[in-house]
């Protein structure tokens, strides 16, 4: 059978047809992904907001009810306020390119008045050896307000994660911890059980995010070593704009990590709890070394 140029033309129409309906496909998938996405960082973001704004009513619900003066109560609705100006303010920046005026407020004027020894400096401080390490990052927990964000997986000091403990279960601030990597330490999996009904957790397998505490103020930032087992050095960084820019990143991982994670999936972590799945974790005996590692 003679083929004609005319229906060569007609297959080529064809094929570039398929190919282009092909293509569609495949853009409509990837655009239904990113939009995904998107909808998961919005609704972490928006869930936080919701969860400061609910501890704060708390918060002032409690200073009413042990008879606060005026001063106190204002002093505290600036505060919350403020802080949720600052969290809407990162968000329209980052995600939608809008600006919005940093200029302070009747509220944050007032609230800055109340309260003299407030500053919005930078400082930065190189830590070192693992004492000074453990007692300026249980100091930074137990200063904390708002917020106490963490990523890493290699904690293992036990005196900073009880602090961190106690001040978790304080129950006023949020706590975001994104675990990376593909074990953990058995301290911070018993420190995860414990906590796991405070904590927002989120997990990467790359192990290649280093390991970063954030508070309202301050981030510090884990220089672990290649020849010291312990970690024993540390960055601190002083600054509000600069933890809320850590802040907005560790948000993004936690956006893009796995979620919804069980304590079945964090003993399949733990280098201790995995080998004896059938053996509660709390009753396994510890042989790691208690050198700290942090994160």
């Amino acid at each position: 059978m003679e083929v004609t140029l005319f229906d060569l033309l007609v297959g080529v129409i064809a094929i570039v047809s398929l190919a282009f309906n092909f293509f569609q496909l495949y853009k409509d998938k990837i655009n239904r992904q990113k939009l995904s996405d998107e909808r998961r960082l919005h609704e972490t973001i928006l869930t936080g907001l919701w969860q400061n704004m609910n501890e704060g009513a708390k918060s002032l619900e409690q200073l009413k009810r042990k008879g606060a003066n005026g001063s106190t109560i204002a002093d505290n609705i600036a505060r919350i306020i403020n802080a949720q100006r600052i969290e809407v303010g990162e968000f329209l920046r980052r995600y939608y390119n809008v600006e919005v005026s940093r200029e302070a407020s009747p509220l944050e004027l007032a609230s800055a008045s109340m309260d003299t020894t407030k500053t919005h400096a930078t400082s930065t401080e190189l830590i070192e050896g693992v004492e000074a390490m453990t007692s300026t990052m249980i100091e930074t927990v137990e200063q904390a307000e708002r917020y106490i964000f963490c990523v890493g997986g290699r904690s293992r000091n036990n005196a900073y994660l009880d602090a961190l403990r106690q001040r978790v279960l304080r129950g006023d601030v949020r706590h975001i911890r994104v675990i990376t990597g593909d074990h953990i330490r058995h301290q911070l999996c018993e420190h995860i059980r414990n906590i796991f009904q405070h904590v927002e957790l989120g997990y990467l397998k790359e192990d290649q995010y280093g390991g970063i505490l954030i508070t309202h103020d301050t981030v510090i930032l884990a220089l672990y070593s290649s020849s010291v087992p312990s970690l024993d050095k540390g960055l601190k960084i002083k600054s509000e704009q600069t933890a809320s820019d850590y802040r907005a990143y560790v948000q993004d991982l936690l956006s893009a990590s796995e979620k919804n994670l069980s304590m079945d999936f964090i003993h399949s972590l733990c280098t201790i709890c995995r080998s004896k799945p059938n053996i509660p974790s709390d009753t396994h005996k510890d042989k790691e070394s208690k050198n700290a590692d942090n994160s």
